[in-house]
């Protein structure tokens, strides 16, 4: 038995090393960290993905919606308006999102878009004139 064996039988007798329980403990956290991003990461893809669907899905026993048709700005009854207030939260939040989980270009500006459809519609037709006391 030449001396290569006799080292590589020695070897394989010791037991294998552990990494000791502070540093099992940080590479656990390390993983965990990791999953939550990921499955944040997969939920403001989702949202980001939902967002459009919610926003220009017809109304109940309406018509489908056609390019440029809406309520007339200014017109919205409160809760329409409160409605699209919820809305426009709903994107600003996939927006930071997708901002924080580097999301591409593309679906950055399709989320500005929606949100921007959504502020033309509820904004009013005008600058409101005020009258003064007689």
């Amino acid at each position: 038995m030449n001396i290569e064996e006799r080292l590589r039988r020695r070897l394989d007798a010791l037991a294998a090393p552990s990494p000791g329980a502070a540093l099992e403990a940080r590479v656990r956290a390390a993983h965990r960290r990791r999953v939550r991003r990921l499955a944040a990461g997969m939920a403001a893809l989702a949202l980001a993905a939902l967002v459009p669907w919610l926003v220009l899905r017809p109304e109940p026993g309406g018509d489908p919606p056609t390019a440029g048709a809406g309520p007339a700005p200014g017109s919205m009854d409160p809760a329409d308006a409160s409605r699209r207030q919820g809305q426009v939260q709903a994107i600003d939040l996939a927006l930071q999102a997708a901002y924080d989980h580097g999301a591409s270009d593309d679906e950055i500006d399709a989320l500005w878009r929606a949100r921007a459809e959504l502020l033309v519609v509820a904004a009013p037709s005008g600058p409101a004139r005020r009258r003064s006391p007689p």
